[in-house]
């Protein structure tokens, strides 16, 4: 072992003696100051000119951590973004955004476009890593400064980042009044690329809570656009999304056509990751199920080098269905195992009132400056001062009480339909079932097997999977059993009486006009698998094109 880590040290090694013979005056002040760190510093300078940037990247890293944080100054500072750049292009957000932290630190006292776009890459991060109120507090700080540099495309970049985290913590009148103002912005100042991004955001909004035909539309304009400015880039993107539109809308030819033509343009590994999701997403709805795996596969190696847990699940969520089908249950298991074992807290149910105390966060610093400045100013009478604070404290109990009211109307909106209630249970239900069934299958297997090994090593499979059943979200499953009386879902079951459960569930949902947003949080299951089922369904009830929508089709049997 020891024999190894001289080894792999060596080399470093002789790289610092060569270097630290070249002397320090090329070096930055504060690397100078640090002289024991100095040579890591040298390492960096040496890698990048010999074009390998990722032993350049950890060079840099070492250097970093290991100065004395008194002598930093601008250069250090500006090596900090740097490695955040080059982290988030790997697609390493919780690195990247470690790094811009750091340099946040140091820029106190730079120009205020350089701290506006320090803000904006940081409101970025936090929202690709899921803490949505971070992304807030920063896009609304960035917001700010951009407005004092009066740099409108960039002050529109931050509607937009706002716009995102409003939709992603479902409040969707705010999301859809910030995308309408982006791309009103971005026709303002006739910039196609802001254009592209605007059009692409109201298309996702509309596949949420209407027809994919429009989105379609809204998609092949950004199509259009992107083929005028040559913008390879955003055309995969659109291509990509007009698949999972076709996708949605049953049409799997067409999909694969649009993955086929986003295919050569396809160059990081988000993008081969999204390619080959939808590849294995049609492959699983067309029941093809050996080139659906596979394709799976090849999508979870994909987001597994960068960050993208939630379509990690999303994938494994299939895989598993797909081993569990063809009797393949360690397979199964293991894809179930990974699913659970992804390391990223889900703070989506959380995210809105993580939002809310933030903006009101804001709102009450606003005010406190505010009272300060009052203070300070000796020439505005005391009642004056009063009557300012109380017109504030009405204003915040107004919105208080309005914001109060809305969501006790929810609530009530929620409440009163019962059948939701029930069929969310039955999800629950579902789940435990599927454990039951694995449990068995595992069993049988055990009790036919001779080998010792395989017989313990199958019964602590069964174990952990009753202790996983045992948790507090199993135990409330068992509780409900679910009860259907409606006319349309007997006249339903007696027309199609071989639909699973599942898909009668969503049947009785998309009869209710739930838009799919809806009943991905009732059912607990992403927005993804939703899209899958009601593929999968349109084929199951014979629906054919896109002239006919599966709410229009399902009407007949109220």
């Amino acid at each position: 072992m020891l024999r190894n880590q001289i080894k792999y040290c060596f080399p470093f090694v002789m790289c610092a003696a060569v270097l630290l013979l070249c002397g320090p005056a090329s070096l930055p002040a504060d690397v100078r100051k640090a002289e024991g760190d100095s040579v890591f510093y040298r390492m960096y300078l040496s890698a990048k000119e010999k074009g390998n940037m990722e032993e350049a990247m950890k060079s840099a890293s070492i250097f970093l951590e290991s100065m004395d944080t008194s002598f930093v100054s601008q250069d250090a500072s500006s090596l900090a973004v740097e490695l955040s750049e080059y982290f988030e292009d790997c697609f390493k957000f919780s690195k990247a955004l470690q790094w811009r932290l750091f340099a946040r630190k140091y820029q106190q006292d730079s120009d205020v476009r350089v701290r506006a776009e320090n803000e904006y890459r940081l409101a970025k991060l936090y929202y690709r890593t899921g803490q949505y109120d971070k992304a807030f507090e920063y896009g609304t700080s960035a917001q700010e400064l951009f407005s004092e540099t009066g740099d409108r495309a960039s002050l529109l970049r931050c509607v937009n980042l706002l716009g995102a985290v409003y939709y992603v913590c479902k409040d969707f009148d705010n999301s859809n009044r910030c995308f309408r103002r982006f791309a009103q912005g971005a026709e303002e100042i006739n910039d196609s690329s802001l254009l592209i991004i605007a059009l692409n955001n109201i298309a996702v909004y509309t596949n949420t809570v209407s027809d994919s035909a429009k989105t379609r539309s809204l998609i092949s304009r950004c199509i259009d656009l992107c083929k005028g400015m040559n913008d390879t880039t955003w055309l995969c993107k659109m291509y990509i999304n007009i698949s999972a539109s076709y996708v949605n809308g049953g049409n799997f030819s067409k999909a694969k056509e649009s993955l086929s033509m986003a295919a050569p343009f396809l160059s990081d590994i988000e993008e081969f990751g999204q390619y080959y999701h939808y590849l294995g997403v049609i492959d699983y709805l067309e029941e093809n199920k050996s080139s659906a795996i596979d394709n799976l596969i090849a999508a979870v190696s994909y987001y597994e080098q960068g960050e993208f847990p939630e379509r990690q699940q999303s994938c494994l969520e299939l895989l598993q269905e797909l081993y569990a089908s063809e009797g393949d249950f360690k397979d199964a298991y293991d894809a179930l195992h990974r699913y659970y074992e992804i390391s990223r807290d889900d703070r989506r149910g959380d995210a809105v009132i993580d939002l809310f105390r933030a903006r009101g966060e804001l709102m009450e610093q606003s005010r406190r400056e505010e009272q300060m400045a009052r203070e300070k100013d000796r020439a505005v009478s005391l009642a004056v001062g009063i009557s300012l604070v109380v017109l504030i404290g009405a204003v915040g109990f107004i919105v208080f009480k309005r914001r109060e009211y809305d969501i006790s109307r929810r609530e009530q909106e929620l409440a009163s339909r019962n059948e939701i209630a029930e069929f969310k249970r039955m999800s629950q239900f579902k789940q435990d079932m599927l454990v039951e069934e694995t449990i068995g299958n595992l069993s049988k297997l055990g009790t036919e097997t001779e080998d010792g090994g395989m017989k313990a090593e199958l019964a602590r499979i069964c174990n952990v999977l009753r202790e996983t059943k045992d948790r507090d979200e199993w135990k409330e499953m068992k509780a409900f059993v679910p009860k259907f009386n409606s006319d349309f879902y007997k006249n339903l079951i007696q027309e199609f009486p071989s639909l699973t459960i599942n898909e009668r569930r969503l049947c009785v949902f998309l009869n209710m006009n739930l838009t799919t947003k809806e009943i991905s949080d009732i059912t607990r299951q992403s927005v993804q698998s939703i899209n899958t089922a009601r593929g999968r369904l349109r084929k199951k009830l014979g629906i054919t094109g896109d002239t006919v929508s599966i709410q229009e089709f399902l009407s007949k049997f109220n």
